[in-house]
């Protein structure tokens, strides 16, 4: 029979033995195909760098740790014989034998005797115990670089340690002599045990290998430059550090708890105080008070005003902002009725308590207008520092606010931007 002209050929059929051949090629193209083992992946994949932890460094960690610890307990304790020995021993002896043997460290030859205790990873023994429970071991490089380029003197790193040290110092050295011992120990033992653990795990990522924090450890600054900054810095940290100590000394015990006339203890006085001597007590204590404000206040907003708007990007103070921006009038008004109802309140309360002051104890009629000038100008001078405080702080408040607003959307406009494309990840249909 004679097949159509417009009809299409059939498919040819294959024979048996040309699927049994097909099939064997198939299945053994399946078997060539190996799929990637975790060590591929962990080769393939860019590992992170950490640094060994050898006897020697744990020791450096664990020493001040202990010893730190030790001292701050005990000195709570009213001894004063134990934290002098611990100190003279951690101080002197522990820091030389650790820091000779840091020698040791950076030295390509190391006697075997003590070789352990710089080649030895301590972290390897925990990671064995994690193989043992089944628990993933991290990946991760530990080869570091000996001999490095030490780059410029002055590294944002040795910046942060000098900086760490010598504020922790000063604030330590006025809380011991402003009397606060307790406060002062603790400080001492947040900067020897805390900080400084941080900082010197901080300073082994210097040696890597694969550059970590390279600009931090190697990148150097202008000497011109730190030392206007360093300048800057510490003058407004002076500042508030002295608008600190004249305020504490101001508001000190005698205000509350005057020493008693017959054994000059800090008691209670069995009869209350009277406006007169009030008033002579807070004769010296009123400047102080005043230029420990308005020092700490300066500080505040020198330092303030060198942090740029843009980099506080603080969620919490969104609705400060918007406040700022819509009542700074109504502030600056409030502020002016605050003060003009204290002095009102004052100018009629102090003739009363004065006039009975002057008849229980005999006091001349001329006081009164000696006090009540004294008042009125105390109360004026601090109506006046209050809006001279607005008025400067109103357009920096402004500027600050602004840059919040914009860094703050700015970051929800990023996040809801995300929370879409991941949406739109869920609603598309599975291939």
């Amino acid at each position: 029979m004679t097949p159509d002209v417009g009809q299409a050929p059939e498919p040819a059929v294959p024979e048996p033995i040309e699927l049994e051949t097909l099939n064997h090629n198939q299945a053994e193209d399946r078997a060539s195909i190996v799929p990637p083992t975790a060590t591929d992946l962990t080769i393939t994949s860019p590992a992170s760098w950490h640094p060994r932890i050898t006897p020697y460094r744990l020791s450096n960690i664990l020493i001040p740790v202990c010893v730190g610890t030790s001292k701050a307990v005990v000195s709570q304790r009213s001894n004063s014989t134990a934290p002098v020995t611990l100190e003279l021993v951690s101080g002197v002896v522990v820091f030389l034998v650790l820091f000779h043997a840091g020698y040791y460290e950076s030295s390509q030859q190391i006697p075997h005797f003590i070789a352990w205790a710089f080649q030895t990873d301590c972290m390897e023994y925990l990671w064995r115990l994690f193989d043992f429970f089944s628990l993933p071991r991290p990946r991760y490089k530990s080869d570091e670089i000996h001999e490095f380029d030490i780059g410029s003197v002055v590294t944002s790193y040795r910046l942060l340690v000098s900086a760490t040290v010598i504020s922790f110092g000063l604030t330590k050295a006025s809380l011991t002599y402003a009397g606060f011992s307790i406060v002062s120990t603790w400080v001492e033992w947040l900067l020897g045990v805390v900080i400084t653990s941080a900082l010197y795990i901080l300073g082994l990522y210097e040696s890597s290998s694969t550059g970590v924090l390279s600009n931090f450890f190697t990148v150097g600054h202008d000497r011109i430059y730190v030392l206007r900054y360093t300048g800057k810095k510490v003058s407004y940290s002076v500042l508030m550090g002295l608008g600190v100590l004249f305020t504490l000394s101001a508001l000190r015990k005698d205000l509350i708890y005057p020493p008693n006339e017959h054994n000059g203890s800090q008691e209670p006085l069995k009869r209350p105080r009277t406006v007169y001597q009030f008033s002579l007590d807070m004769i010296p204590i009123v400047p102080q008070l005043i230029i420990g404000v308005a020092l700490l206040l300066l500080g505040l907003l020198w330092g303030l005003s060198d942090i740029p708007g843009s980099q506080l990007a603080l969620p919490v103070f969104r609705h400060v902002s918007w406040f700022i921006l819509s009542k700074s009038h109504t502030i600056g008004h409030f502020l002016n009725i605050v003060a003009c109802a204290v002095c009102l309140g004052i100018c009629v309360v102090l003739p009363l308590a004065l006039m009975n002051d002057m008849n229980s104890y005999g006091r001349e009629p001329s006081d009164i207008f000696l006090y009540l000038i004294m008042w009125s100008g105390f109360i004026g001078i601090w109506a006046f520092i209050l809006r001279f405080m607005w008025w400067s702080m109103k357009e920096f408040s402004k500027d600050v606010a602004t840059g919040m607003r914009y860094v703050l959307f700015k970051w929800l406009a990023a996040l809801n931007y995300a929370f879409w494309e991941l949406g739109d990840a869920f609603r598309t249909s599975p291939v």
